[in-house]
């Protein structure tokens, strides 16, 4: 499960919980695929960590945008579910990448570039994109200490929003991975990574 909390300066980035094609080893993309009872275990417990160790306060104005897979609505709900302010939102630019026709196929490893498309699928160029113009369309990084915002995102998408925020490029972030029971805190240019086993 992935989603980003953001206060001006502090961003959190979580994943969605373990789903049967996590487990099975296939690839998901746009494709969606329901979540096992550890993926739904793992997503509560990294919303409850997440709510018992920062400070919460109903003067804030707290949204959270998800993507509009149920992988992600679905992780989200035990944070919505413990925040009765916040509202949530999804959308399609928050989608995991599209990887076409190798979708529901079976992986063993697997890598590509910056620039690599599927066909029928997206390169990771164009979730970088659509994921910057959602930034900036929904004015995510503008300068209000009042406004807490969260996505509820995936894996790739997490790790181009933690590249965008830091301003890492690619050749680093491409690198990145995110474990089911972690979360991430950005503040500034600093980057924590908060396991909750």
């Amino acid at each position: 499960m992935f989603f980003v909390y953001y206060i001006i300066d502090m961003i959190a980035i979580f994943r969605h919980g373990e789903t049967i094609a996590n487990k099975e080893g296939y690839l998901q993309g746009w494709t969606d695929s329901p979540l096992t009872d550890l993926g739904i275990e793992q997503a509560t417990k990294t919303a409850d960590h997440f709510f018992d160790n920062h400070p919460w306060s109903d003067l804030l104005n707290y949204h959270l945008y998800s993507s509009t897979s149920g992988r992600s609505v679905d992780s989200a709900k035990p944070l919505v579910d413990r925040i009765p302010f916040i509202t949530m939102t999804t959308a399609d630019s928050l989608k995991e990448r599209n990887y076409g026709d190798m979708e529901k196929r079976k992986i063993k490893t697997f890598a590509s570039s910056y620039n690599q498309s599927f066909i029928n699928g997206e390169s990771l160029a164009d979730v970088y994109e659509r994921v910057s113009l959602f930034l900036d369309r929904n004015q995510v990084r503008q300068d209000d200490p009042t406004k807490l915002v969260v996505f509820h995102v995936h894996g790739n998408v997490s790790k181009i929003l933690r590249g965008i925020l830091l301003r890492i490029p690619s050749s680093i972030w491409l690198e990145w991975e995110h474990d089911f029971l972690c979360y991430y805190v950005i503040q500034g240019n600093h980057c924590q990574e908060i396991k909750c086993e």
